[in-house]
């Protein structure tokens, strides 16, 4: 799940980012990010701070591993995908995509 930021919205440093040999950078989707910080870790979830190099806006990126999550869990995920791209408020700019990665089996 891809969340445009405001500017400023989030405080990081630049630069650290993981191995360009970690999984997360398997599609086609994750080669066209930077990743700049993980912003936060929960049981199933990451979140990243992500650059895109096409505009080079800031994004928040969301990962949940869905191979461990039931299947009422694995709904919710996707519930929470169609709520965000309902959202309206102004700290969030735009909802962006959602994707599944295959090999990561993850919700992204």
């Amino acid at each position: 799940m891809i969340l445009k930021l405001l500017k400023g919205s989030v405080i990081i440093e630049e630069g650290a980012r993981p191995s360009p040999r970690d999984p997360i950078f398997t599609t086609y989707h994750l080669c066209k990010l930077t990743f700049l910080l993980s912003i936060g870790e929960g049981a199933y979830s990451s979140v990243y701070h992500v650059r895109r190099i096409a505009d080079g806006d800031y994004y928040a990126l969301k990962k949940v591993r869905m191979q461990k999550l039931s299947d009422k869990e694995k709904d919710n995920a996707l519930n929470e995908v169609r709520i965000l791209a309902s959202i309206r408020h102004p700290n969030i700019i735009a909802y962006k995509e959602a994707f599944i990665d295959d090999a990561s089996q993850s919700l992204w």
